[in-house]
């Protein structure tokens, strides 16, 4: 239910939405994918970070860093 939830709101262009329903429902990996689309690097790299993805996340902080 949760990931078509997600589906849902990315489809409707509700990112934020989106990735907050998936980081909820545990699919961290899927809310961080849902960030990057929307160029939210910095939430997708603390999703990231708190789910022990920290190499993804060190890449997502230097990717910001980078646009900024």
């Amino acid at each position: 239910m949760s990931e078509r939830a997600v589906d849902v709101y990315e489809k409707a262009g509700r990112f934020d939405y989106a990735a907050r329903v998936a980081k909820e429902a545990g699919m961290s990996e899927r809310a961080v994918d849902v960030y990057e689309k929307a160029g939210e690097f910095d939430y997708a790299a603390r999703v990231a970070k708190e789910a022990g993805m920290s190499e993804r996340a060190k890449a997502l902080r230097k990717l910001e860093k980078m646009l900024r």
